[in-house]
C-alpha cells in the first residue's frame, strides 16, 4: 500500500527498460545508426504491432549492432507479445543487478501466468540460475500456482514440497502462507504444521494462519474410534441432523454444520464443507459463533471470497474482531470492492481491523475519508494503522499532520524506507527541501519512484546537476513521457542540448499529442545554433499549436521560424495569431494592465508592421548653416549648402529565393539650397537596397546616381553600405510600453563610393542619451544625447562632438500593426575638434523627418 501511495508517476516494467538504450545512443556510430529502426520498433509496439517491432529489432541485430542490448530487449518484448516465450527468454541473459535480470524475471513470470504449461525441465534450469534465493522462491511458487490452475492443488503441493527450502529462517512468511494453504487444500495437515511451525516463534501469526494452524492441530489430535467415524461425512451429517433439530427449514443447524463441515474437511472435501456452511448461514439467524465462523472465513481464504451480496448478509453476523480480521484478509487480496458500506454511527461496535481495512481501501481515491477510518483504528489501539494514517493525511493535503504522525512512531518503524520516503515527500511539499534531502538520504536502495522524488528534492535545492543524475536512474526503467520530459528540461537547463533533444523527443513519442511536451521540444529545437536543427522545430510546434491552440508563445515562435526560412506569408499568419491571442484576456500571457504585457504586444505588432510593409516613404528636411550632415544622404551635395531636402520611396522586392524578403527597390530626390546666394542643386537616383542579415541593421546599396538632374554627365554608380551597431535590445530608441524613461546608444556607420569619380565618402557617429516619455496619451518622447562624429571625404577629414535633443512622435496603428508612421525632430550643437574637411566650422543642425 505504501508503495502505491508514494508513487509519483506510472512506469511500465517491460517496455520501460528499453529506455536504457537512449542515453548512450550517440556513443558509437553503430548505436547511432540503429536509432531510426529502434524508434520504428518502439512505435510499432505502442500501436500493438509486435511483428513489425520484431522485424525492426532483427534488422538492427543482423545488420547494425549485433550486441545492442536495446535491440535485444525490444525483440524480447515483441516475442513476448506474440506469446513466443521460449524464443524471447534466451535473448535476455541473467546478469546480476542489471536491467536484463529484471526483464528476464518479467518474461518468466509472464510465461508462468499463461495457460500453456512451462516444461518442468526448464523450470529446473530457471531455479538453478535464479540470481538470489528470493527470486528462486518466487519462481517456485509461480510454477506451483500454474500447476494448481491446470491440475488442482494436489499436483501443485506434491511438486512444491519436494523443492529444497534451505534454512528454516530463510523462506519468507508469505511463501510459507502459500505453501501451508496448498497443504490444507490437499488435507496434508502435517505439511501445514511443517510450514507454519517456523513462524510461531516470531511475531503473532495473522488470524488466517492462526486458524489454519489450529485446524491442523485439531485434525491431528488422537480420537477414540466411534461408530459415527466409520460413516462417511455425509452419512454423519445425516445422523446428526436426525438427532438435532434444524435451525430453520431447508438446511442444517449451525451446530450440525459445524460438526459436519469439520468432518468434510478432515475427509479432504473442503469445497463441500464450504457449500454446507454457506447453506447453514443462509437458513439460520443470529450471530455466528466460533469455530464455525472462523472455519467459513478460512475456506473463503482458500477458495476465493464470497459474492458482494453474500458478504453483506454475512458480515453483521460475525463478531466485531472476526469481521475486522476477515475484512483485512479481503483487502490484502485486493477485494476492496466487496466490502459493504460503512456502519452507521449507532450500529454495533466496530473492531480496529475493520477501520483499518476501510482506511486502506479508501486511501487511493478518498484519502480524507481514509484518514478518518485510520484515526479510529489508531484510537482503538491498532498501532500499525498509525503509519498508514500519515500517508492518508499526506494524500489528503495535510503534509504537516502527516509529518507529526510519522515523527511520533517508534524509531524502528520510523526508519522504514516507505516512511522515510513519505517524510521526504511531505517535507518537500512544505518547502523544507534540506530536511527532505536528509530523509531521502536514509533510503538504502531507492526504487525508481524514490529516485524521482530525490530528483525533485535536488531541483528544489537549486541543484540541477544532481537532479539530472537522479533522473537518469529513473529513466533506466521508465516508459513515462513525464520522466523523459523532466530530464530533458534539466539537460537543457545545464546546456546539454543534444541530450535534452533526445529526451524531449522521447517524451513526445511516449505521450503523443501532449502539447506541453511538443512545445518545449520545439522551443529547444528552435534555440539550437544550427539552422538545420532550428528548421526541425516547425513540425513539432505546429503539432503543439493544434493541442495548445491558445498559446501565443508557440505562434510567435512559429512566426520566427518561418521568417528565418523567408516564408513571409506563413510568418505573418502566425504572428497575427499571436497578436490576437495576446490581445484576448482569456489567452494573454499576462493581464493587459501590466507594463510587460503591453510591451510584449507592442513588440509583436512592431514586428508585424516591419514584415507586412511593402512600401515606405521618407521625407527629410535638414538645415545646417554651420554644422555637418548627420548621414551621407545629407552630405552628397555641396557642403556649403545650408538646407537639404530628401524624398525617398522604397518598395519591397524580395520573396522566397536568393535574396529573401530583404531586397528593396527605391528612388529618391535630393534638393539643396544655399541661403546666402539662393543657389540650388537637385540630385536623384534609382537603386536597390539589400539587408542580408536578418535582425541586424546593415544595408548594401547599388544606385544609379545623378548629381544634377537632367545632366547625363553627372551620372555615376554609387555603392554604399550603412548600418547601426550597439543599439540592440534595451538600448534602441524605439518606443517602450513598459518604461517611462530608458537609455539608448548607437554606433552608426555609413560609407559610399562613387565608382566613376573614384570618390569615397564615409561617416562614423557614436551617440548615447536617454529618452523620456512626454505626458499625455500620445506616444511622444524627448531625448537629450551626446555624440562624437568623424567624417572623411577622400583625403580630407573632420572630427567633432556635440549635444543634441530629439523629439519623436509615433502615429497610426491598427489591430496588428503598431505605429506605422513616425515624426522625428532634431536639434544639435556641434563643436569641431580637428580636421580640414569643413574648415573646422562649428554650428547648429536642425532637422525634421517623416517616416510614412
Amino acid at each position: 500500500m505504501s508503495r502505491t501511495l508514494l508513487r509519483l508517476g506510472a512506469g511500465g516494467l517491460a517496455l520501460g527498460l528499453v529506455g536504457l538504450a537512449w542515453g548512450p545512443l550517440n556513443s558509437s556510430w553503430r548505436r547511432f545508426s540503429s536509432y531510426p529502426y529502434l524508434a520504428k520498433g518502439y512505435a510499432a509496439m505502442r500501436q500493438g504491432q509486435p511483428r513489425q517491432a520484431e522485424a525492426a529489432a532483427r534488422h538492427v541485430l543482423q545488420h547494425l549492432d549485433p550486441a545492442g542490448s536495446a535491440a535485444q530487449h525490444l525483440l524480447a518484448e515483441a516475442l513476448v507479445k506474440q506469446r513466443r516465450f521460449a524464443e524471447a527468454l534466451p535473448l535476455v541473459p541473467a546478469n546480476r543487478d542489471s536491467s536484463s535480470t529484471r526483464l528476464r524475471s518479467e518474461i518468466q513470470h509472464t510465461w508462468l501466468n499463461q495457460a500453456q504449461p512451462v516444461p518442468a525441465a526448464l523450470i529446473g534450469s530457471w531455479l538453478h540460475q535464479a540470481p538470489n534465493p528470493t527470486e528462486r522462491d518466487q519462481l517456485a511458487q509461480a510454477y506451483a500456482e500454474q500447476l494448481r490452475r491446470l491440475g488442482g492443488p494436489r499436483p501443485a503441493w506434491t511438486w512444491l514440497k519436494q523443492q529444497p527450502m534451505g534454512p528454516a529462517s530463510r523462506l519468507a512468511p508469505e511463501h510459507r502462507a502459500y505453501r501451508s494453504g496448498l497443504a490444507e487444500l490437499t488435507g496434508d495437515w502435517r505439511g501445514v504444521l511443517a510450514e507454519l511451525n517456523p513462524l510461531t516463534g516470531r511475531s503473532p501469526l495473522p488470524d488466517l494462519l492462526r486458524r489454519r494452524l489450529a485446524l491442523a492441530l485439531a485434525s491431528l489430535r488422537p480420537q477414540r474410534p466411534a461408530p459415527a467415524q466409520r460413516l462417511n461425512p455425509m452419512q454423519a451429517l445425516g445422523q446428526g441432523e436426525a438427532q438435532i433439530p434444524a435451525g430453520s427449514p431447508g438446511g442444517p443447524s449451525p451446530w450440525t454444520a459445524d460438526l459436519a463441515s469439520y468432518r468434510l474437511i478432515t475427509a479432504g472435501k473442503p469445497r463441500q464443507a464450504l457449500a454446507l456452511l454457506e447453506r447453514a448461514v443462509e437458513t439460520s439467524r443470529g450471530p455466528l459463533a466460533e469455530p464455525l465462523a472462523s472455519r467459513l472465513i478460512n475456506l473463503y481464504a482458500s477458495f476465493g471470497p464470497p459474492s458482494r451480496d453474500r458478504l453483506a448478509a454475512l458480515a453483521p453476523r460475525l463478531a466485531a474482531n472476526l469481521r475486522g480480521s476477515f475484512y483485512e484478509s479481503l483487502v490484502a487480496q485486493g477485494h476492496c470492492n466487496l466490502l459493504p458500506p460503512p456502519p452507521e454511527p449507532t450500529a454495533s461496535p466496530v473492531a480496529a481491523g475493520e477501520w483499518l481495512a476501510r482506511g486502506e481501501c479508501s486511501l487511493a481515491q478518498r484519502p480524507g475519508e481514509a484518514a478518518v477510518y485510520l484515526q479510529r483504528a489508531s484510537e482503538l489501539g491498532l498501532a500499525r494503522s498509525r503509519s498508514l494514517l500519515g500517508f492518508a493525511l499526506a494524500a489528503a493535503g495535510e503534509p504537516e499532520g502527516a509529518y507529526q504522525i510519522w515523527t511520533a512512531l517508534p524509531q524502528a518503524e520510523q526508519q522504514n524506507g516507505a516512511v522515510q520516503t513519505g517524510m521526504a515527500q511531505v517535507s518537500l511539499e512544505v518547502g523544507a527541501a534540506q530536511r527532505a534531502e536528509q530523509h531521502w538520504q536514509t533510503i538504502a536502495r531507492p526504487t525508481p519512484d524514490q529516485w524521482r522524488l530525490g530528483a525533485l528534492i535536488a531541483q528544489a535545492q537549486a541543484d540541477p546537476a544532481t537532479a539530472l543524475v537522479r533522473f537518469e536512474r529513473v529513466l533506466a526503467s521508465s516508459s513515462e513521457g513525464a520522466d523523459f520530459y523532466q530530464a530533458g528540461l534539466l539537460a537543457r537547463q545545464l546546456e546539454h542540448r543534444p541530450q535534452a533533444l533526445v529526451w524531449l523527443k522521447r517524451a513526445t513519442d511516449l505521450s503523443p499529442g501532449n502539447g506541453r511536451y511538443l512545445s518545449d521540444y520545439g522551443f529547444t529545437l528552435a534555440g539550437d545554433p544550427a539552422p538545420g536543427v532550428r528548421a526541425q522545430a516547425i513540425p513539432a510546434l505546429l503539432q503543439a499549436s493544434r493541442s495548445l491552440s491558445s498559446n501565443p508563445a508557440i505562434e510567435a515562435e512559429l512566426a520566427s521560424r518561418y521568417r528565418e526560412q523567408d516564408n513571409r506569408p506563413a510568418a505573418l499568419q502566425h504572428l497575427g495569431r499571436a497578436i490576437d491571442l495576446e490581445s484576448d484576456p482569456a489567452s494573454a500571457s499576462q493581464p493587459a494592465s501590466l507594463p510587460d504585457q503591453r510591451q510584449r504586444l507592442y513588440g509583436l505588432k512592431r514586428t508585424y508592421e516591419a514584415l507586412a510593409r511593402q512600401d515606405a516613404w521618407l521625407i527629410n528636411a535638414t538645415w545646417s548653416p554651420d554644422g555637418v550632415a548627420q548621414t551621407i544622404n545629407e552630405a552628397l551635395l555641396n557642403a556649403n549648402n545650408t538646407g537639404v531636402g530628401t524624398v525617398l520611396y522604397e518598395h519591397r522586392l524580395g520573396r522566397d529565393g536568393l535574396f529573401g524578403d530583404g531586397l528593396f527597390g527605391y528612388g529618391r530626390l535630393i534638393s539643396a539650397n544655399d541661403a546666402a546666394n539662393s543657389e540650388g542643386q537637385h540630385a536623384g537616383g534609382l537603386g536597390l537596397r539589400w539587408a542580408p542579415i536578418r535582425g541586424l541593421n546593415m544595408n548594401l546599396f547599388g544606385e544609379a546616381y545623378q548629381g544634377t538632374l537632367g545632366q547625363v554627365s553627372s551620372t555615376d554608380l554609387l555603392l554604399r553600405i550603412n548600418g547601426s551597431l550597439l543599439d540592440q535590445g534595451h538600448w534602441n530608441a524605439e518606443w517602450k510600453e513598459n518604461r517611462q524613461a530608458w537609455n539608448e546608444r548607437s554606433l552608426y556607420v555609413d560609407a559610399a563610393w562613387f565608382v566613376g569619380q573614384n570618390q569615397v565618402l564615409s561617416l562614423l557617429r557614436y551617440s548615447q542619451g536617454r529618452s523620456f516619455k512626454l505626458p499625455g496619451s500620445r506616444a511622444q518622447t524627448l531625448s537629450p544625447y551626446v555624440f562624437v562624429q568623424g567624417t572623411q571625404q577622400n583625403a580630407l577629414a573632420d572630427l567633432r562632438l556635440g549635444l543634441g535633443l530629439r523629439w519623436q512622435w509615433w502615429l497610426d496603428q491598427d489591430q496588428h500593426r503598431a505605429y506605422r508612421r513616425k515624426l522625428t525632430g532634431r536639434a544639435e550643437l556641434q563643436q569641431s575638434l580637428a580636421g580640414d574637411l569643413y574648415s573646422r566650422s562649428t554650428g547648429v543642425v536642425l532637422s525634421l523627418q517623416a517616416d510614412l
